[in-house]
């Protein structure tokens, strides 16, 4: 058996490869037929502060944006 990624020892292999397998199962019975995935997407603050530093670096801040 060859060795396992990530230091992980043979004996926990069955559990790893079961893990990977039921994730492919969901992720290939919950994609649509065209080959996507359609959810709600989720962030947190951070993402909507970087997006307004950014656009202020690059001088396309929208000023009603940024003050709310």
């Amino acid at each position: 058996m060859p060795p396992v990624a990530g230091g992980a020892s043979n004996s926990a292999r069955p559990a790893l490869d079961e893990a990977i397998r039921r994730t492919q199962d969901y992720f290939l019975r919950t994609q649509h037929a065209d080959g996507y995935w359609v959810g709600e997407l989720e962030t947190n603050v951070c993402m909507a502060a970087e997006y307004l530093l950014l656009t202020h670096f690059l001088g396309i801040a929208d000023a009603e944006r940024c003050r709310t």
